[in-house]
């Protein structure tokens, strides 16, 4: 079946993401980071295009930009191209790192454009990496909190922070009770993201009578069967499996 072409967006605004293969982790070292940000500069120094927010994650990454015409594909080309290739020679891999194409979808109102971003900045705190989102290293936030010259020139952080007031004080606090508030938001309509106990519930179901503590007595066959289900189970991670079972993250990512 063909793809759909991507709709675009009114405000020439969207949210992407793109994650690693089989769900790998696409970020193993600091250096990682720092290079996939170095390389989304240099990208900025190319085309045109602005960047208002973004957030590393361990498997996926979060852009929320502003990119038109054909700018986005040719952006993320790029990006994929050039990452993929410093990743698979500092970590002796091959093949594909992302899996399939990147996902976006238009952002057209200040509301939603506003949601998107605290989406995007509480990634880390819901997947439980950090108490408070200022203290990730790797997300947008910290620009607008003027806490990173490494994204200083990266972020255009005054566009959003306008919204909040005139005020860059007033504006700055405003915005940082709206990121930091609670919520509920969902956003590319992402798969809900599984308890560490819900996915032990779904992994005694594929065991069916078998104890969950007898799973690591299994024979290799049947194990590698197991875990290949438990992949599959959509809102899980190859972090997240490795904690609830207990084998190591290469066993499970060359399944």
């Amino acid at each position: 079946m063909p793809r759909l072409p991507r709709q675009k967006s009114k405000t020439h605004i969207y949210h992407i993401m793109a994650r690693g293969v089989n769900k790998e982790e696409i970020f193993l070292t600091e250096e990682d980071f720092t290079q996939f940000i170095y390389i989304l500069k240099k990208l900025h120094e190319e085309l045109v295009f602005a960047i208002y927010g973004f957030c590393l994650m361990n498997n996926h990454f979060h852009l929320l930009v502003y990119m038109e015409g054909d700018v986005l594909s040719l952006v993320m080309k790029r990006l994929g191209i050039r990452y993929a290739w410093y990743f698979n020679n500092k970590h002796g891999r091959v093949g594909h790192l992302f899996q399939d194409r990147f996902s976006s979808e238009k952002v057209e109102t200040e509301e939603y454009l506003h949601r998107v971003l605290r989406y995007i900045h509480q990634n880390p705190l819901k997947a439980n990496l950090v108490k408070d989102i200022t203290d990730y290293k790797w997300s947008s936030y910290r620009a607008y909190l003027n806490k990173s010259s490494l994204f200083s020139t990266l972020v255009d952080t005054e566009f959003i922070l306008k919204m909040y007031g005139t005020e860059k004080a007033e504006s700055v606090s405003k915005f940082c009770q709206f990121m930091e508030a609670e919520n509920e938001d969902s956003c590319l309509d992402e798969q809900r993201k599984l308890s560490d106990e819900e996915l032990k519930e779904e992994i005694m179901k594929i065991l069916g009578p078998i104890p969950f503590n007898r799973l690591h007595s299994l024979n290799i066959r049947d194990r590698n069967n197991v875990l290949q289900r438990v992949k599959a189970i959509k809102g899980v991670s190859i972090r997240q499996i490795a904690k609830v079972t207990g084998f190591g993250k290469g066993i499970i990512q060359r399944l």
